[in-house]
């Protein structure tokens, strides 16, 4: 295989092993030259990724939940972008530097190395997206070419040909939002047999009028029960929260609520909570839905993340699931939108 399908590799392997053959008396077979070239073919990857210096850091508290939710737009909407993965706030201490352009984070942070930095929250609002805009241009990593090469008025243009427009303003700031926004992320659903969704048991509608706190804790009390996580795991979450403010905030009502696995994990838990009697935020959002997420690595917990996205972005969907009036409403909900786990 290595013969044939890297034969060029395996040609240029084969006369630099000539001093070795020299030196050893004896001719190496092809079994052990495709070996070599393995090694080789390896060594010049990892060489030309070192090479690499537009790297642009992606990260959250933990490195799990919403920076991955952050990480999957931005690879979709800027393709030739080179985002390096998720890292969590410690992570960052052993950053090879020298390759970082700039960082994209959903929190403050402070590394201490002169690295360009924005902070936005994991779903992007319209200015959010104006901001990475901006920003991958004045870092030079997207040339203004590129973000001029859809024009909304050429478009509009191209539409006007075949359709009566109506209302011009409305359509131009509806097609900007759309191609500036997670409605335009082609994400593929996932396997419906290997989907780890909503577990129906920690599945709860609320109708008393709570602070953001007591909201945190009653939404993990399901999880605890069951041991999925220990109760210093959502004490983690209130003291992140109160350290870094609003970045579990994912927009649209919405609060991913989410610590790292090493904060008192046993087993994958994600719940979903709704708050009849929407509560403020630690920085003065109101917040309906408290989706609970206890994860045991960094992937596992991804198709979900990726497929709650869409419906976040969703103002109809969430006004359904806001308006569910008993839990019984809110499963059937999320059991048509196959949100819940098999």
């Amino acid at each position: 295989e290595i013969t044939t399908n890297y034969q060029e590799t395996f040609q240029l392997t084969k006369l630099s092993v000539s001093p070795l053959e020299k030196y050893l008396n004896a001719k190496l077979s092809d079994d052990e030259i495709s070996l070599i070239s393995i090694y080789f073919g390896s060594a010049l990857r990892n060489q030309h990724h070192q090479a690499v210096k537009n790297e642009i850091l992606v990260v959250c508290s933990s490195g799990i939940g919403t920076s991955h939710l952050l990480f999957s737009q931005l690879r979709n909407v800027y393709p030739s972008v080179n985002f390096r993965r998720p890292f969590n706030t410690l992570e960052l201490e052993n950053v090879n530097w020298n390759n970082v352009a700039g960082i994209i984070s959903t929190l403050p942070i402070n590394y201490g190395h002169q690295v360009p930095h924005i902070q936005i929250q994991a779903m992007p609002s319209k200015a959010d997206w104006h901001t990475i805009q901006r920003f991958l241009v004045d870092i030079n990593l997207l040339s203004k070419e590129t973000v001029s090469r859809i024009n909304i008025e050429s478009l509009m243009d191209v539409i006007a040909e075949y359709a009566r427009i109506e209302h011009p303003q409305q359509l131009k700031e509806a097609l900007t939002d759309f191609l500036l926004s997670a409605n335009s992320v082609n994400m593929n659903y996932p396997n419906k047999e290997r989907f780890l969704g909503i577990n129906q048991q920690y599945l709860q509608l609320f109708t008393d009028q709570v602070d953001w706190k007591q909201a945190i804790c009653q939404s993990f009390r399901p999880l605890e029960r069951s041991g999925a996580i220990e109760a210093r795991y959502t004490e983690k979450i209130i003291h992140s929260t109160i350290q870094h403010g609003d970045y579990m905030i994912i927009g649209n009502g919405i609060m991913l609520a989410h610590g790292g696995p090493a904060d008192g994990v046993h087993k994958l838990g994600i719940g979903f909570n709704l708050f009849k009697q929407p509560f403020q935020s630690i920085g003065g959002q109101t917040i309906h839905l408290v989706i609970t997420l206890a994860p045991v690595d960094a992937k596992l917990q991804v198709p979900f993340l990726e497929v709650m996205l869409k419906f976040a972005s969703d103002k109809k969907w969430l006004k359904q699931v806001i308006d569910s009036p008993t839990r019984a409403d809110l499963v059937t909900h999320l059991q048509q939108s196959h949100l819940l786990a098999n």
